[in-house]
Order: structure tokens, then C-alpha cells, then sequence
């Protein structure tokens, strides 16, 4: 059988007698029992001991396993084998400490299982809401009878849901004449500076996008696209063909967007932009306002979510990765005491000084979480951050994201446009 189904039929069957594991002739000594409490099952125990030594331990139950049980290696729970638990953790083996006390306390944060046949990260990644609980998940997994999505996941999955997610509530967007963008890719071209410091990039892999051309358009700034097929870049976009060996086309797109320091090392500030935006206005100001600063990095405040992983849930439930890919991740940063609700950045828009040291640092480890972890920059920048303790300046302001401020446009993603920017390419080829 398998583990999510022995949970199942454990907890149905069991949650309610499962609260009542601890006598009232017991007394607690220290915090570590309080855990003992909640995790250890009477009954469970009770039932492997022999009839007169189960009946002569039915006043405490708790106290016969901590003083006898556990060096016969009867079983506090069902989730937990005393014997295989030890064989498996020599380290333990040669402690005194009591085997599921050393779980409760320290074993799961170390990602160690308590039982041959369980697997936790297996179980958490068809439940990720239960990431949110943040508890050991034997004691979760025993105070509950079953394992449901909790009234907060589904508000920030319903949150998702009415947010808008392009522009305007939906609407269509009012796409620029084609001939005044045409006029103004010229005078771009005309005006645009040899040695521009400036570089606004973006990346397309596997046809994903149509390349929208920023509406606004300022001479002293290269504007680059990093592509794995030949693509026009309407006299603006400097292309750039990939050389990034990825199977999967999203994760080499994340490659280049987290190599800044790599690809356009020799600019003074560089700014990224998801292929689904349209860049409307200047945005002079706001880099002027992040260079004064005196910070390396500049991100936006995501529009829903103040917490990593709830993040993850939403991910896991709306299938932008595989949850077997986010749980993993989430229980490594739970185990290291990164804590909820400590922000999370939106990683469509973004700007940073490249030269720095700190940069450097940053977006190589931030590399390496994705690269093992979640395809989802976002499930692990927040994490990279605080590890490394840096703060972010916000780039269009407090509380501004890409759905709220004038200057960009956040669009579905997808080609429905590309007719729209290939007249644009023509227009600009016979001037």
C-alpha cells in the first residue's frame, strides 16, 4: 500500500483517540515532552505490549515507552520505527536520547525519515498546502483527521484566480500605431549612443512570445534579446542566439536571466523585463532613484502573496511546476528556519548593478537553488536574500508592481500579437 493511503486510513480511523495519548498522571518536564504529547499514540502503543505488561502500562503510557518501551523498540507511533530509525542514524544510536524525541526536535528539520515506508515529501507533495503548517509532519499528520486544503490556501488560490492577469482586468490592450513606433524606432536609431551603460534585456526560448518592442524607446540604453532561434529584432533589439545547453526551454530562459553579471557584465545598471511586458514610459527616474539608493538590487513586491510558501502552494496547485520539484525545496528551507511570511518578490521586472560583488553572489546562488530545485525563480529569491542578508530596493516604487504602475503593461504571454509587430518589422525595413 502506499504511504498517502496508509495516512489516510491511519487518520481517519485513529485522529480522535490519537488526541487522547497522554495521561493525566503524567507530568511534563521539559518543552521536548510537549512534542512527546502530541505525537505519541497510546493506543497504537499499547496494542504491540503483551496483556499484562499493556494493562500495568495503561496508567502512562508515555512514561512506560521512555523508560522501557523504547529500548525494546516498540513503536510509538505508526509513522515511526524505533529499530530501523537507529540503524539508519548511527549518530543517534550512540546518544542516549530518546529516538522519536531526537525526530521531533531535530530528525525531520534534517530531512530524516522516521519510518522505511514513509515518505513525507511524497505525502507534502500531493497536500502542499500542508507546507504552510510548518510543523513536523508526524505531529501534523496525527492531530489531523484529514489532510485538506486549509481555509488560507484556498484564499490565496481564489485571490489568484480574481486578480487580473494582464492588462486591465483582461481587457485588450491599446497596442501603439504601427507607424508610430516605426518613427520612433528611427529616431532611436538616429540618436542612439556607441558606448551606452544602460542594457534592457529580455529572452525568448521555443517561440514562447512575440518580441514586443517597448513603446518608449531612449538612446542612451541597448536593448537586448537573448533567443534560441534567428528573430527580428525591428532595428532595435541587439539578438543574441543562446548557447545555454537546457532541456527544458523555461529553465534556459531563467538561466539567462539570472547571468547578468555573465552576459552583460560590462554595463553600469541592467535591467530585466519578462517578454510579456510593454515598457510604456521612462524609466529614468526609477533608476535614477535606485542608483541614489546605494543598493545592488531592485525587485517589486509580489501583488498577492507575502510569503514563500504560500507561493509554493499556489505553484504546486496550479501546476507551474511539478509539486515532486517544490516540496523538496520547501522542507530544505523550513529545516533552515526560513521563515513565513518574510516577503516575496514578482521576478518579471527587475533591475541591478552588475559589477558589484554582492550581485555576483547573489544571482549565483539564487542560480543554484533553481538549478536543483523549482523551475521558479520566485520560490527561491526571497530564500537567496535573506541567506545572504540583503535588501532590495523597490523599483517603481512602494507597492507598485507591473499591474499597477503606468509605465508597464503586463500581457498574456503567447504569439496572438505577432502579426501586429511583424508589420512593425516591414515598416522599419524600408525606411
Amino acid at each position: 500500500m502506499s504511504a498517502p493511503k496508509i495516512f489516510r486510513r491511519f487518520l481517519t480511523r485513529n485522529s480522535e483517540r490519537s488526541r487522547k495519548n497522554f495521561s493525566a498522571t503524567e507530568t511534563l518536564i521539559n518543552p521536548d515532552e510537549l512534542l512527546l504529547k502530541e505525537a505519541f499514540h497510546s493506543a497504537y502503543y499499547l496494542k504491540q505490549l503483551p496483556l499484562l505488561e499493556r494493562f500495568s502500562a495503561r496508567r502512562a503510557p508515555l512514561n512506560h515507552y521512555l523508560t522501557i518501551g523504547r529500548f525494546k523498540g516498540v513503536n510509538p507511533h505508526p509513522f515511526f520505527d524505533v529499530r530501523w530509525y537507529l540503524s539508519k542514524n548511527p549518530d543517534v544510536a550512540a546518544e542516549p536520547i530518546d529516538p522519536l524525541r531526537h525526530y521531533l526536535t531535530h530528525g525531520w528539520k534534517e530531512g530524516r525519515r522516521p519510518h522505511p515506508t514513509i515518505n513525507f515529501e511524497a505525502y507534502f507533495a500531493l497536500h502542499p498546502e500542508l507546507l504552510l503548517e510548518q510543523v513536523c509532519p508526524l505531529i501534523l499528520l496525527t492531530s489531523r483527521c484529514e489532510p485538506v486544503a486549509f481555509a488560507e490556501a484556498n484564499a490565496i488560490r481564489k485571490a489568484v484566480r480574481d486578480w487580473p492577469s494582464d492588462y486591465t482586468a483582461g481587457q485588450l490592450y491599446p497596442y501603439l500605431d504601427t507607424k508610430i513606433l516605426s518613427e520612433r524606432v528611427v529616431a532611436y536609431r538616429k540618436a542612439k549612443g556607441r558606448s551606452n551603460k544602460i542594457a534592457f534585456f529580455t529572452c525568448i526560448t521555443g517561440g514562447y512570445d512575440t518580441l514586443r518592442l517597448p513603446e518608449f524607446l531612449s538612446p542612451d540604453i541597448d536593448y537586448i534579446l537573448f533567443t534560441d532561434r534567428p528573430t527580428d529584432g525591428y532595428g532595435v533589439f541587439k539578438v543574441r542566439l543562446m548557447d545555454v545547453e537546457e532541456n527544458d526551454p523555461t529553465r534556459a530562459a531563467r538561466h539567462v536571466k539570472l547571468h547578468p553579471h555573465h552576459h552583460l557584465k560590462d554595463y553600469d545598471l541592467v535591467v530585466w523585463f519578462d517578454a510579456n511586458l510593454v515598457l510604456r514610459e521612462d524609466l529614468h527616474k526609477q533608476l535614477s532613484r535606485f542608483v541614489g539608493s546605494g543598493l545592488s538590487l531592485a525587485f517589486l513586491p509580489h501583488p498577492i502573496n507575502n510569503c514563500l510558501y504560500k507561493e509554493a502552494v499556489v505553484c504546486a496547485q496550479t501546476g507551474k511546476d511539478r509539486p515532486e520539484n517544490i516540496v523538496p525545496q520547501m522542507l530544505a528551507y523550513q529545516r533552515e528556519g526560513y521563515p513565513a511570511n518574510h516577503g516575496l518578490i514578482e521576478s518579471n521586472l527587475f533591475a541591478v548593478r552588475p559589477q558589484g560583488p554582492e550581485v555576483h553572489a547573489f544571482f549565483d546562488a539564487w542560480w543554484t537553488e533553481l538549478s536543483r530545485g523549482s523551475r521558479r525563480d520566485q520560490l527561491s529569491a526571497n530564500y537567496v536574500l535573506w541567506k545572504q542578508g540583503l535588501t532590495y530596493f523597490p523599483f517603481l516604487g512602494e507597492g507598485q508592481n507591473t499591474r499597477t504602475h503606468p509605465a508597464v503593461a503586463l500581457l498574456p504571454h503567447g504569439n496572438y500579437d505577432a502579426a501586429h509587430f511583424s508589420a512593425l518589422g516591414h515598416s522599419v525595413s524600408r525606411e
